[in-house]
């Protein structure tokens, strides 16, 4: 065994013996056996970046084997940048499993792992953070949390406090209901035989998506609109649709506008062709971009609705070697097949 993996079991034990006498006896194996590697993973992954000056910045990880390696393929992992991280507003757990339990839920993971950092005024008077902690669950609902204090030493380097370390038993994030204050106010999706019902616990109003393609996706760049709790994503491989959106408070609506350039592989791509006009239910502007270096022939729909209280805004995305107009009416038929629901 590695000095590095036996110095992270020797804390893993230390901290068990923390716990209660129940729940360590219960738990020990199930932390050594299973936990260990993402546990590895994701606080090594959040230590670096904090000793090369990056900040203590949140990680997090899926798994879809528990007896993978640390180095297992068989893991995706999310990483947050500094900007992201001040996106997200508060980089909680909470908020980060909201992110994750869409993914988490519909494909084939076993195990989530959200690694964030606090401030502990007990381990030092400094107000930068000095704790890393992880919450790791299992699909079973099972799920504990763990706090790793550290100090950083004047090479840089951490140095892990292993008498103040702890764990114990916590709420699931990722494959469990989020029990937050933030859950009334994040997306729920729920799979029905042949759509999604996509709503928010706080809005009167939901939307219906027919399956037909459609899976969920969860975004790999979390910032701006991408990082609210009420931010949702679909993609339709075959067809090349993606189908993206997000519930507002009726009050944020500033009327229908167009829509930026977009910058890809840094070229500035303008919106051509725009027409703003009415489809269904729905305030919507149409518009293409088209770049022969990057292959792009897409076409977008921006789709608003307002209603009771609530604001919903669509965008539809298409991207083939169809006619511009052809992939319009496809899209317009996506966006027609919604139904929105007022409860």
């Amino acid at each position: 065994m590695s000095l590095p993996r036996r110095f992270a079991l020797s804390i893993i034990a230390c901290m068990a013996m923390q716990t209660s006498t129940s729940y360590a006896a219960q738990s020990a194996n199930d932390l050594l056996a299973e936990f260990m590697p993402l546990i590895s993973r994701v606080r090594g992954a959040i230590r670096y970046q904090f000793e090369q000056g990056k900040g203590c910045l949140p990680w997090s990880s899926l798994a879809r084997d528990p007896k993978l390696d640390a180095s297992d393929k068989a893991t995706v992992d999310f990483a947050f940048t500094a900007e992201q991280a001040r996106q997200l507003g508060e980089p909680s757990a909470e908020k980060i499993g909201a992110l994750l339990a869409p993914k988490a839920k519909a494909g084939a993971f076993v195990m989530a792992a959200i690694g964030t950092c606090e401030s502990d005024p007990s381990i030092s008077d400094m107000a930068s953070p000095n704790v890393i902690t992880l919450v790791v669950e299992r699909r079973d609902g099972e799920a504990v949390k763990m706090r790793f204090p550290f100090q950083q030493g004047s090479d840089g380097k951490l140095a892990y406090i292993t008498s103040k370390a702890s764990v114990g038993p916590t709420d699931p994030l990722v494959f469990g209901a989020p029990r937050s204050a933030d859950a009334q106010q994040s997306i729920a999706i729920t799979e029905q035989a042949q759509a999604f019902e996509i709503s928010v616990p706080v809005s009167s109003l939901s939307i219906r998506l027919p399956k037909a393609g459609f899976k969920r996706e969860l975004p790999r760049n979390v910032s701006g609109a991408t990082a609210s709790p009420r931010y949702f994503m679909f993609s339709d491989d075959v067809r090349g649709i993606r189908l993206s959106g997000w519930f507002e408070s009726a009050s944020r609506f500033e009327g229908v506008k167009d829509s930026p350039p977009t910058v890809l592989q840094g070229r500035t791509l303008a919106h051509q062709n725009v027409v703003k006009k009415k489809t269904g239910d729905w305030d919507t502007v149409e518009s293409d971009q088209v770049d022969g270096s990057l292959h792009l022939n897409m076409t977008n729909i921006h789709a608003h609705v307002v209603r009771a209280g609530s604001w919903i805004e669509l965008h539809l995305s298409m991207n083939s070697a169809q006619p511009l107009a052809t992939q319009r009416e496809q899209l317009a038929e996506v966006l027609r097949s919604i139904q929105i629901v007022e409860r």
